[in-house]
């Protein structure tokens, strides 16, 4: 699943929640922007607990022309184990984001 949405991401996900909680849905690529988040008066902490919060794991796309495949090329960033972690990602540049469900 690919979301771009501009800054409603939170919004986003949180209207199609079923699909989430019904449905396994093993990854999910994101523009992240939390300075657009804030923006639309959405919270960018909030969308990473989500993910964490249903088991994804987050990596930080490091190099965009980057196949899935080429796993050298993603960044793990483990932000499900630590609220400190996600607090530090939600409060950084935009990027973009891989979660993938474990």
């Amino acid at each position: 699943m690919k979301i771009d949405v501009e800054g409603s991401e939170l919004y986003a996900v949180q209207s199609g929640i079923r699909l989430f909680d019904e449905y396994t849905v093993r990854h999910v690529i994101s523009e992240f922007s939390p300075r657009m988040m804030r923006e639309k008066q959405s919270d960018p902490y909030e969308y990473l607990k989500f993910f964490a919060s249903r088991g994804y794991s987050i990596r930080i796309v490091t190099d965009q022309l980057a196949s899935l495949y080429e796993q050298k090329a993603w960044q793990s960033v483990p932000t499900h184990k630590s609220d400190d972690d996600l607090r530090r990602l939600s409060n950084g540049e935009q990027i973009e984001l891989w979660f993938t469900k474990t």
